[in-house]
């Protein structure tokens, strides 16, 4: 329980931070995307959330070429880690 609450903390720190840091990059949607998992996810609504959880993914990856270009390597690398556990995490909930 304790690995998928981190997870999810995780992906919501990194990918919210990086939406609210860089707006123009990351763009209110994917904000957005975050929410509706992190909602799904306190609800206990395990498919939801992992239908929403890979929405968000499809988003990040439509705009990961922006944080490829104005980023670091580890930026989108730690984003791409974030978005992998909070999918593992998801699937070992469900």
């Amino acid at each position: 329980m304790i690995k998928w609450f981190a997870a999810l903390a995780m992906a919501v720190f990194v990918l919210g931070g990086w939406s609210q840091a860089s707006p123009a990059v990351g763009g209110k949607d994917l904000f957005h995307k975050v929410d509706q998992v992190k909602q799904s996810v306190q609800s206990g609504k395990w498919n939801e959330a992992k239908q929403k959880a890979k929405a968000l993914e499809n988003v990040y990856n439509k705009k990961r070429w922006k944080l490829m270009f104005l980023g670091d390597e580890s930026e989108y690398e730690g984003v791409d880690i974030s978005l992998k556990r909070l999918q593992w995490a998801i699937d070992a909930k469900d």
